[in-house]
C-alpha cells in the first residue's frame, strides 16, 4: 500500500497523541547552539515512550521525513529549513538514575534528552568518574552518543556499558561493542532514535572529579570561543594532524564569509557573529577546506553535520 501523504503539512496529525506537543513553522536557529537555521514544517516534542513511538509510526505511515533533534550542537540546519518533523525528546526522557555495583563504581542509567552538563553534575556529586570528557561540551547525551564526543580526557564510548534504542516500534538494548563507536563516529541502526544509556563509572573522591572538571573546563575557555554562538568543532582531526593547526597554519584564522567568522581563538571553530546564515557557513566551510587542501594536501572531513535543503547540493 503507498504511504499516506496527504496530512503531512498539518500538526492534526499528531493532535490527538497523548504526551506530544506539536508546534507548526518552527525556526530551529533557536534550538541550535549554532542560532542559525530556516524553519521545520512541524516540531514535535515527545514526553514519553508511548508518544515516541506513536509519533515515529505516524511519520513513517505519512512518508514524513523524520528529524531527531537532541541538544541542538554540532549541526547546521540550512536557510530553507527542513521539510517533515524535528523531534524532540521531553522531560520523560530527561533524568540520571544510579545504580550502585559491587565494584565500588556505579551504573548510571541517563535519559537521551539529559544535557551532558547536568549528567555530569550528578556523575561528581555521587563521586563517580569517567565523565570528565564532556566538561564543557554542549548538547544532549543522546547527541554525544552518537557523535562519540570527547576531547583529551578521552571519548564518552569508553564509559558506555549499552544503549536503549527504539527501533521498528520496539525498544532494545544495544551493547557498547556492538555500537561501533569510533572516533566522532557511531554505528547505531538507521532509523534507530537513541532513548536512553547505562553507563559505567568508577568510584573517585568527588573533590577530585570535580578539580578536573574544573581544570577540562578552564582550558576550553581559555582555547574555544564559548562566548560565541558555535556548532563546536567544524572538522575531524585527521590521522596524526590537528585540524586547527592546519586550518590557522593556511592563514584562516579571522576569515569571514558574511556573519560567518573563523574564530581568531580556535580555528577550528566557525562562529556566527550575530547575522549569519547557513549559507555563509558553508562558504566559509568551503574556502578552509580549499585553502588547507592548497597548503598541506589535506582534505578535512566535517564533523558538523548538515541538515536541510543546501541549494548547491551536498556537503562539502
Amino acid at each position: 500500500m503507498a504511504p499516506e501523504t496527504q496530512p503531512a503539512a498539518k500538526g492534526a496529525l499528531f493532535a490527538d497523541v497523548g504526551g506530544a506537543t506539536v508546534t507548526e513553522a518552527v525556526p530551529l536557529g533557536p534550538l541550535t547552539t549554532f542560532e542559525i537555521g530556516g524553519p521545520a514544517q512541524l516540531v514535535v516534542v515527545a514526553e514519553t515512550l508511548a508518544a515516541l513511538t506513536e509519533v515515529v509510526e505516524r511519520c513513517r505511515r505519512h512518508a514524513l521525513p523524520l528529524l531527531v533533534l537532541g541538544g541542538g550542537s554540532n549541526l547546521l540546519v540550512s536557510d530553507r529549513g527542513v521539510a517533515g518533523v524535528a523531534l524532540r525528546l521531553g522531560a520523560g526522557f530527561d533524568y540520571v538514575r544510579a545504580d550502585p555495583n559491587a565494584t565500588g563504581g556505579a551504573v548510571l542509567e541517563v535519559g537521551a534528552a539529559t544535557s551532558s552538563a547536568k549528567t555530569l553534575r550528578r556523575a561528581a556529586r555521587l563521586g563517580l568518574s569517567g565523565l570528565e570528557m564532556l566538561a564543557g561540551v554542549p548538547g544532549s547525551i543522546g547527541g554525544a552518543l552518537v557523535m562519540n564526543a570527547g576531547g583529551r580526557e578521552g571519548e564518552i564510548g569508553a564509559a558506555v556499558r549499552r544503549v536503549q534504542v527504539l527501533e521498528a516500534g520496539a525498544r532494545r538494548w544495544i551493547d557498547a561493542a556492538a555500537a561501533g563507536f569510533g572516533y566522532r563516529h557511531s554505528a547505531f541502526p538507521q532509523g534507530a532514535i537513541l532513548v536512553a544509556v547505562e553507563l559505567d563509572l568508577r568510584a573517585d573522591l568527588p573533590e577530585v572529579i570535580g578539580a578536573r572538571v574544573h581544570a577540562a573546563v578552564d582550558r576550553r575557555r581559555a582555547t574555544q570561543p564559548l562566548h560565541q554562538a558555535s556548532a563546536g568543532s567544524v572538522f575531524k582531526n585527521p590521522p596524526g594532524r590537528f585540524a586547527g593547526q592546519l586550518i590557522e597554519a593556511a592563514g584562516c584564522k579571522g576569515l569571514k564569509e558574511g556573519g560567518a567568522e573563523v574564530s581568531e581563538r580556535h580555528a577550528n571553530f566557525i562562529v556566527n557573529t550575530g547575522e549569519a546564515s547557513a549559507a555563509d557557513v558553508l562558504r566559509l566551510i568551503r574556502e578552509v577546506q580549499r585553502r588547507v587542501l592548497a597548503h598541506a594536501g589535506v582534505s578535512l572531513e566535517l564533523e558538523l553535520r548538515l541538515v536541510g535543503d543546501f541549494a548547491e547540493g551536498g556537503q562539502p
